[in-house]
């Protein structure tokens, strides 16, 4: 009996093993195949925003000239996001960048209020037939969100 319990503890614990190893394997972090220094552009209508990006094995940081950026989250390895702080009629930009491409890629999108009008009624009469009807009409503004996107222009200014 006590062979048996031996042979059952060496085999579960042989199991054990295997399934941490291959649990640590999955979620190591591959290499970036890019690594350094690069500076970033946006182009957004008729401005820019520029700033730079620090990419190591399993890390980036980005620095903007302007403002500042916070990180958004993580995604799958390599896979970075940031939201940051716009300028001019820009509240916020994103900017997503995949570290394990062939070649440095990555892509913006910025959110802006575009101001809208509409023509509403404001007071309504009764005409003969009992029908209520606008008499008077009113143009108002309104804002609305709108997103404009692109591909992140980079280029590197050393460390490559």
């Amino acid at each position: 009996m006590s062979r048996r319990l031996a042979a059952v503890v060496a085999i579960l614990t042989a199991f054990s093993l295997l399934a941490c190893h291959h649990q640590s394997n999955e979620h190591a972090i591959p290499a970036a195949k890019f690594v350094g220094l690069f500076s970033y552009r946006i182009a957004i209508d008729s401005r820019e925003e520029r700033g730079t990006l620090t990419i190591g094995a399993d890390t980036a940081i980005i620095a903007p000239e302007n403002g500042y950026c916070r990180d958004a989250f993580e995604g799958r390895s390599g896979s970075y996001r940031w939201s940051c702080a716009g300028s001019g009629d820009f509240a916020s930009i994103q900017i997503a960048l995949d570290a394990h491409s062939s070649v440095p890629s990555g892509s913006w999108s910025a959110t802006h209020t575009v101001t809208k009008q509409r023509t509403v009624c404001v007071t309504y009469t009764t005409n003969a037939s009992g029908q209520r009807v606008c008499s008077q009409f009113e143009t108002q503004n309104y804002d609305v969100p709108e997103t404009k996107s692109g591909r992140l222009i980079m280029q590197a200014v050393g460390g490559t």
